[in-house]
């Protein structure tokens, strides 16, 4: 089993992230499924909704450790946006989360190692699956981060053939909806809050040149151009997911916008902390 799957992190509670999102995600729980039985909601219904936000807060944690693995804050930061955009827009979907965690490891490897080839199968399969309920857009950034894996430093040839199919999948999906969603401009808020998150967050990316953080099996560095890449990335998905699925896309995708604000005011205040001193 773990020939098979190598990408699951350990959650060790020792390391203060880690204690806080625990804590975080089980008060965050409590605190709305206490709000939605308060609203009207039956038990089993605030039950369900709270559990949902659990999911949401922690795997918003989650992302947050993969695409900024130098800023440990980043990560709670984005927990705590995460809140924010489920009490003002809802839940953002569960499917997207798990598949940006799920994908972006395979690409920085935080865990030291190549995905085994059961994790390439869910990957792959998650992938066309996101594709199909949402847009072209999740294949063809996984089979990007596929290909890209093949390539790069220790590659994993495996993944030239996924990306190709994956690659296959988005095209086919592209070709009958090749059409540009411009209702953003009726949005101001949410165009101003991608733009400028946008911005930024390319302060992170050219941060990440140099990276300490290490792979959790191995103890080695994590390559920078990988954890670059990975950024870029989730940059591009967080971007082109609403052009193709509305507004209605922009809070599906709502995680990631956490977690790159998140990221992005946290480097913006260390880079202006090291400029200062």
């Amino acid at each position: 089993m773990k020939k098979l799957f190598t990408l699951g992190r350990p959650l060790d509670i020792k390391y203060p992230s880690n204690a806080f999102i625990i804590f975080f995600a089980a008060a965050s729980f409590i605190g709305f499924s206490l709000g939605s039985v308060f609203s009207g909601g039956s038990a089993l219904d605030s039950l369900a909704f709270g559990f949902r936000v659990f999911l949401s807060v922690f795997l918003a944690w989650a992302i947050g450790r993969e695409l900024d693995p130098d800023q440990s804050l980043t990560a709670a930061l984005a927990a705590v946006g995460q809140v924010i955009v489920i009490w003002f827009i809802d839940v953002p979907t569960l499917l997207l989360s798990f598949w940006a965690l799920f994908t972006f490891r395979v690409l920085n490897r935080t865990t030291g190692l190549k995905a085994g080839y059961g994790d390439t199968v869910l990957a792959t399969a998650i992938s066309a699956w996101a594709g199909y309920q949402f847009t072209w857009v999740i294949p063809a950034a996984a089979a990007a981060v596929f290909i890209a894996d093949s390539f790069l430093k220790e590659p994993n040839r495996i993944h030239l053939v996924t990306g190709t199919l994956l690659a296959g999948e988005a095209a086919y999906m592209l070709v009958p909806d090749p059409g540009i969603w411009y209702g953003f401009v009726n949005y101001p808020v949410k165009l101003g809050l991608v733009i400028g998150i946008s911005v930024a967050f390319l302060l992170v990316i050219y941060r990440s040149r140099r990276v300490v953080s290490v792979g959790d099996e191995t103890g080695e560095p994590l390559a920078a151009r990988r954890v670059q890449l990975t950024q870029l990335f989730g940059l591009m998905v967080a971007i082109l997911f609403p052009l193709w699925s509305g507004v209605q896309g922009f809070h599906q995708s709502a995680t990631l916008w956490s977690v790159l604000g998140a990221s992005s005011l946290v480097n913006i205040v260390s880079a202006l902390t090291l400029t200062l001193g």
